[in-house]
């Protein structure tokens, strides 16, 4: 099975965020951390029912720059973009679930 959620750094996030157009959900994570390691398979579960966002994680020690530089202040966190511009933010581990419905929510109040 193709893995849908690119593991990136401070450089490739930057092309994200220079981007005009597409969404992106970007999460940042540690290694180690319970949280984390729970919710990542629930954001590669959200990748592959999201196949029109661009996803991508960040490991927060490895890119400290890009993780203070974006205001990552907690693990795990996910950034939703549009056109490199954050729209959402979501601190904690959630179920794909219930971050499908945060965001379905999030693409309502951006068509408005």
């Amino acid at each position: 099975m193709k893995k849908l959620v690119s593991r990136i750094a401070d450089i490739k996030l930057r092309e994200v965020l220079d981007r005009d157009r597409g969404w992106s959900a970007i999460l940042f994570f540690d290694f180690g951390s319970v949280p984390c390691e729970h919710f990542r398979p629930e954001f590669e579960m959200f990748a592959r029912a999201m196949r029109a966002f661009y996803c991508a994680e960040i490991v927060c020690d490895e890119n400290p720059t890009i993780t203070s530089k974006c205001g990552v202040t907690a693990v795990p966190t996910t950034l939703i973009l549009k056109g490199g511009k954050e729209l959402g933010r979501y601190e904690g581990p959630y179920s794909h679930d219930a971050l499908k419905q945060r965001v379905a929510d999030l693409l309502l109040k951006a068509r408005e």
